[in-house]
């Protein structure tokens, strides 16, 4: 008998619908588990695995997998893939498409074409601070759980996924429709997301229209506090002279989300203007679908989750025009919520003139292993990442410093008079004062930005780490200046030290 699991629930396998013709990889490795997103089309990835086995531990063989998998991962850059996909032998890969029967609002659908593809779930990334998996679900979206011990070796395993493809009948937009597929295998677990909405910009809000999003809606009402805590740090990235990017990082502590079989681990972000009216929203879903294959064939097993399992960061990116808005980032394990607000000032870029980006701070840094690499096939190929030398910078979602923690400023430099002046007249000076009383508490040296300089780009990444471990406990101003010669440009960002 053929079990079907399609409870309404949200992501992790998810299902995407457009109208235009457009093409966003997914899981992003040569081979992945690509979501495309393609004219008059749902695309619904699913995965199959053999239910008397679901629950079973790894064979033999599949440990000899592992095994060899773990002697070749000690030699891979600080990005590591998660174990590969047939070191899972319960996962049903020989399906044709007769095999699958598609469903949407009850009616059997013309399926138009199966694929299998293999998901890279998770990958372990090494950065200064430790070992922590990453999860990617959306082209702009990172999920990033706790650190755990060096000696600890288990990046997620791998997943073979079919991709059905099917053109829908006719709906308006704003409607949500069912989905159930079912194959013809005897004793089989099919797992695939059960709705989809007709929503424009699905690939960056997934949830849009579904009951964890209304959920989290309803806290974004005036005088709702959160009860998760939620850290969030916001920055300023010039794209054109009227569009900026916005960096969104959060952070929260992973023991404060509810683990188990119900846990639900999403979040909203809603850009307003001014007046209220709304700009631009993202969602995703990190942890916890019921739609989706967890550990053992168990969600019971959620309860036992430890922090390397956990999402406890998110980091994303949206583009705003001119404007001031209120940005509310809303965060849920399902039961309670975490809720942050934040002013966004966007003003336009004048491109005749020296400007700076907003100063980002960091913690964590690693190799930038992906420069490069084609956009389609990087972990979600639509966040850019902040890079400067070679090194990729994390930015920190919670500003409050350890005395003993490294703390990077980040920010880029757009010069367009550089042909005119000689590029090492450009430089910086920072210092940190009092963020009370306004007193000087560092003065760092003047630095020359030409080493930071890589042709023929025209923007310039800085990444400077500071040392601030004799600073007493209290809040921070960052102050940084900026000159090319002919103009001064400045900028500042606020943390604390405890």
């Amino acid at each position: 008998m053929t079990q079907h699991i399609t409870t309404r629930s949200v992501l992790s396998l998810g299902v995407l619908f457009g109208w235009s013709v457009v093409s966003i990889a997914f899981a992003q490795s040569p081979g992945g588990f690509s979501i495309r997103v393609q004219s008059r089309q749902v695309l619904v990835p699913v995965a199959v695995f053999d239910s008397d086995r679901f629950g079973d531990y790894a064979t033999v063989a599949d440990n000899e997998c592992m095994d060899t998998y773990l002697k070749r991962l000690a030699q891979q850059p600080p990005v590591e893939e998660s174990y590969p996909a047939e070191c899972d032998s319960r996962q049903v890969r020989n399906l044709r498409t007769e095999d699958f029967r598609l469903f949407e609002d009850g009616k059997e659908q013309k399926i138009s074409t199966v694929t299998l593809e293999a998901h890279m779930s998770g990958v372990s990334v090494r950065d200064n601070l430790g070992k922590h998996t990453e999860f990617v679900f959306t082209p702009r979206g990172i999920w990033s759980a706790s650190d755990t011990p060096w000696n600890y070796h288990e990046p997620p395993m791998g997943l073979y996924g079919y991709v059905i493809s099917y053109v829908p009948p006719h709906s308006p937009v704003g409607s949500c429709h069912k989905i159930k597929v079912t194959v013809d295998r005897h004793n089989s677990y099919v797992f695939t997301r059960s709705d989809y909405c007709n929503f424009p910009n699905l690939p960056y809000d997934p949830l849009n229209g579904t009951a964890i999003s209304r959920k989290m809606e309803q806290v974004l009402a005036p005088g709702r506090k959160g009860e998760i805590p939620l850290s969030v740090q916001t920055g300023i990235f010039y794209e054109t002279s009227s569009i900026s990017r916005i960096q969104i990082s959060t952070e929260f502590p992973w023991k404060a989300l509810k683990r188990s079989t119900d846990s639900q681990i999403a979040i909203l972000g809603v850009a307003t203007k001014k007046d209220g009216s709304l700009s631009v929203r993202f969602s995703d879903s990190g942890c916890c679908s019921s739609n989706f294959p967890y550990h053992g064939g168990s969600r019971a097993g959620l309860a036992k989750f430890d922090s390397g399992d956990f999402p406890a960061r998110y980091d994303t990116q949206m583009d705003l025009p001119v404007g001031d808005y209120n940005l509310s980032v809303i965060l849920t394990d399902g039961r309670r919520f975490g809720r942050a607000d934040i002013s966004v000032n966007v003003n336009g870029h004048k491109t005749d003139q020296l400007e700076i980006s907003s100063i980002v701070l960091c913690k964590r840094f690693h190799e930038a292993v992906e420069i490069g690499v084609e956009p389609a096939l990087r972990r979600a190929p639509q966040y850019v990442r902040l890079t400067s030398k070679n090194v990729e910078f994390t930015p920190a979602g919670d500003t409050r410093f350890q005395k003993d923690d490294p703390l990077i400023a980040y920010f880029e430099v757009y010069d367009p008079i550089s042909e005119k002046l000689p590029k090492s007249g450009l430089r910086a000076k920072m210092s940190v004062v009092d963020a009370r009383t306004g007193d000087m508490k560092i003065d760092f040296e003047d630095v020359s930005l030409t080493p930071y300089l890589q042709s023929p780009e025209t923007t310039v990444r800085v990444a400077r780490q500071l040392t601030v471990n004799k600073l007493p406990a209290g809040s921070y101003r960052l102050e940084l200046r900026v000159s090319d010669g002919a103009s001064v440009v400045t900028d500042t960002s606020v943390f604390a030290v405890y």
